[in-house]
Parts: structure tokens; sequence; C-alpha cells
């Protein structure tokens, strides 16, 4: 009977730990990936290299390469031709030049998250209180590269169906605001697709402003482009731009009825405001189980921990309406949604006089 008892206790315990070798299996083929690029030998390997070619290229020992190449096979990084290894076809598009993001950027903003979760338990913070090197992984690697011809097609493509007013006033010239535009990823897109449009962006830590600026040269926007190193609660402006947006998803409790009430200030009248959503909450225990239910279960954790409030739409919209604002609607994520650059789009303005 005890042996029966045990065996059914393995298989119960067999099942229940399925999922977290999974969870562990993840967390080490990420970690198989840093290492692979912090190495060089997944550039090494963006043409077909042998085992000692890529040691030479890189200084590893090819004992080591041998086992990391092997590795990274067995994950579908890379592919094995004769005596040769490359990047598989889908890591050969994450690792293009123009790809909507890049790995680099994209695991260092996860290991931000990894950090900011495995602390989400002490006191809580602020999201301004970071350092500059995790504010710069986070703005960068959120959303998608500006430098991508794709992610400028998908902008363009974007704005005008889901926000066709702010499409039309940028297309004849406008002067837009972005408050917290860290390192300028969707403003600077916005610029590279409408070349009548000026901008001003707001950012409180240096290192992404400096980042933004590189990137606004690098880009040919610059002299349409003014950055400044701000709190968005000191603007001075008023009436003075046609459209703003607000990266309310970085924007801690404290300050953001401030944070608003400048922005109303700096539109002129009629002038529109935009801003990102959080996805809403899951609406049943089968849905929170759900990819987009556990990004929205971890989003309350991350950003909780920065002192940002996950906002649903309807608070969202009673946030913006004590500030002075009409809501014009509220949009659902574009169909091509890559990255989930956004969850749902506010877009609100100024009344006219």
């Amino acid at each position: 009977m005890d042996r029966e008892v045990h065996e059914e206790d393995f298989r119960r315990y067999q099942a229940a730990s399925r999922r977290f070798h999974e969870w562990a299996s993840g967390a080490r083929a990420l970690a198989l990936l840093r290492s692979a690029l912090a190495s060089g030998v997944f550039d090494a390997t963006r043409t077909p290299s042998t085992v000692g070619e890529i040691s030479a290229a890189t200084g590893v020992d090819e004992e080591r390469v041998a086992d990391l190449c092997l590795a990274l096979e067995a994950h579908g990084v890379f592919e094995h031709e004769g005596d040769s290894y490359r990047l598989s076809e889908q890591f050969e598009v994450l690792a293009s030049p123009d790809a909507l993001q890049s790995l680099p950027n994209l695991l260092a903003k996860e290991r931000v998250l990894e950090r900011t979760l495995e602390g989400a338990t002490s006191p809580e913070g602020s999201y301004t209180a970071l350092s500059s090197e995790d504010v710069l992984a986070i703005a960068v690697g959120t959303g998608m590269r500006p430098s991508s011809p794709t992610t400028r097609a998908f902008w363009g493509s974007a704005v005008a169906g889901t926000m066709p007013e702010l499409h039309s006033i940028w297309g004849k010239g406008a002067r837009h605001l972005e408050i917290g535009c860290g390192a300028a990823n969707a403003l600077l897109s916005v610029l590279a697709t409408h070349p009548r449009l000026s901008a001003v962006g707001l950012e409180i830590d240096r290192v992404a402003i400096a980042e933004a600026r590189r990137r606004a040269e690098e880009l040919g926007v610059s002299d349409r482009f003014e950055l400044r190193h701000t709190d968005a609660r000191k603007l001075e402006e008023q009436t003075s731009f046609d459209t703003a947006q607000w990266s309310q998803q970085f924007f801690p409790v404290e300050g953001r009825q401030r944070v608003l009430a400048r922005a109303f200030r700096a539109l002129k009248p009629g002038g529109y405001l935009y801003a990102t959503m959080f996805g809403e909450a899951p609406d049943s225990v089968e849905a929170l189980r759900e990819p987009a239910g556990r990004s929205y279960a971890l989003d309350r954790l991350v950003y909780g921990s920065w002192g940002v409030p996950v906002r649903s739409a309807e608070e969202l919209r009673t946030e913006v309406e004590a500030a002075g604002f009409e809501v014009v609607r509220t949009t659902p994520p574009p169909p091509f949604n890559p990255l989930m650059v956004s969850r749902g789009i506010m877009l609100a303005r100024r009344p006219p006089e």
C-alpha cells in the first residue's frame, strides 16, 4: 500500500513540476542567448562558420564553442550545415539591422523587468528612481526602433488608421509635444514619417536624452526636434502645441494630475492629447491564465513596483477628464501589433474656445 501511495505522489509531483521546468527552460534559453551575444559567437555565425573559425573570431576555446553551438542548435538559434553553423532563418530576421527591435535591446529590457519582479515585494520605489542604465534599457527596448524602415511604415499606417485627425494635422505641419519621451522610439518614428512636423520631447533622465539626441541626428530629423532635460511638471509653455503624447505608463501616481494640467495649458484650444493604455483586467480565471491575462498580472506587479498605476480605460478616462480634457475615443491596438507596441490608445482634446 505504501508503495502505491509513494508512486502516486511521484506522479503528482511530476505533473505539478512540469510548468516550473518549462519556465526554467525559458530562463536558461535567454541566458544562453545572452552568452552567445556577449561572446561574439552569435555574430560569427551570420555567415556559415566552422567551430574552428568561430573560435578564431571570438577567442573562445573550441570545445566551449562546440558545446555552445550545440545548445544553440537545440534551441533553434543555429542551423548545422556540414561542418558549419549559421543563424537559423528566424534568428536571421531577429538579428537583421532593420529588425523592428534588436536582440540586445530586448534582452536588456527583460533583465530590468526580471530584477523588478524579483523585488516586487520590497517597499515601492518609483520609475524615476531607477538607475539611468535601467531607464535607458526600458526606454530603448520598449516598442520598435525608429531606425527600422518597417517601424516607420507601421507608424505611418497606424496613425492614419487609429488617429486620422492627427495624421491630417501632422501632414500639414504642426508642433507636437511628447511628455516623457525616453529614448524617443515613438516620437522619432512620427517625425520620420511626417516631414512637416516639428516636436519637443520632455525627459527627466539625462542618459535617455543623450540617446534620443544621437538617434535624431542619425535619422536626420534633429533640425525639427528639440529635447529638454526637465520634469514635465515644470513645463511653462501655454497654447503652444497642436498635439501631445503623454507616456502615462511611466508616470507614478504622485504628480500625474499636475502633468496633465501642464499638458492642458500647453495645448492650443482644440489641440489633441493621446496616451497609450494598459490592457484591461481579465474577466475570468480562464482569461487570466491566457497570455494576455498573464501579461496584465505581471504589468500590475512591475509598474506597481515603480509606483505607476495600471489604469483601466475607464479609470484613465476619469483621470484625463478631471484635467479638463474631452475624451474623443479609445481604440484597440492595431491588428498588426508587433512587440505589443500599444494595448490601445486614448485620444482626447482640449475643448475649443
